[in-house]
């Protein structure tokens, strides 16, 4: 993980599903080891280039802090709907320090630790849904952990529900993008925004119904 957090920063919200593993299992030391080789590997891979050429290095994390919302967030549908909130940056970082607080007290309720699978997609669904950036390829890293967090089998229609709205705003976002780039076809801003608002509705959705069994299991 301290490889892929080197290359894309967005796992690096997985330390928090670890570290409450860790808490959970009373194993504070074994974490902090982990937290100190995590950091290691950042720095050992990072440093040469944030030395030679720190202009290059920061430019990505400069662009996360300072861009506006984009294609598939939650604020990008919100503007194109006609609600422009402002500070846009500050209100993403309440709504995630929010929800990841309440899921942190959710975990740590629970009487049986949660699995990392369970702990990993609730975290990265959260992220994603209040982040001001939503890229098709995300579906990629959550449908794995989404499978494996599906204590009951039988439960699929959640899952199924989640999946077809990830489809249709795939084919939403390729279609926006061709009317935007002046296409004779194309869908319009305002069913694409709606779209994405299903789409991360549907995400969260999922992370209530896998929340209520995992809690179901805890006893």
């Amino acid at each position: 993980m301290e490889i892929a957090i080197s290359t894309k920063f967005l796992p690096i919200f997985l330390l928090i599903p670890i570290a409450i593993i860790f808490f959970r299992r009373e194993k504070i030391s074994k974490f902090l080891k982990y937290a100190v080789i995590a950091v290691a590997t950042f720095a050992l891979i990072n440093l040469p280039v944030a030395l030679t050429t720190p202009v290059g290095w920061w430019r990505f994390y400069d662009l996360n802090l300072n861009r506006g919302s984009d294609w598939g967030s939650l604020w990008y549908a919100l503007s194109n709907l006609g609600l422009n909130l402002t500070h846009q940056n500050y209100l993403s970082i309440l709504l995630l320090m929010i929800g990841l607080s309440a899921l942190t007290i959710f975990l740590l309720q629970l009487r049986t630790p949660p699995t990392l699978a369970h702990t990993a997609i609730f975290v990265m669904i959260i992220v994603m849904a209040v982040s001001k950036v939503y890229s098709p390829q995300y579906v990629l890293w959550l449908t794995p952990l989404a499978v494996i967090a599906l204590i009951d089998r039988r439960d699929l229609t959640v899952f199924w529900f989640w999946q077809g709205a990830e489809v249709i705003y795939h084919l939403a976002i390729w279609q926006h993008l061709a009317q935007v780039t002046g296409a004779k076809f194309g869908l319009p801003v305002v069913a694409y925004s709606v779209i994405a608002l299903v789409r991360i509705g549907a995400s969260l959705i999922f992370l209530v119904r896998v929340a209520v069994l995992v809690q179901r299991r805890s006893g």
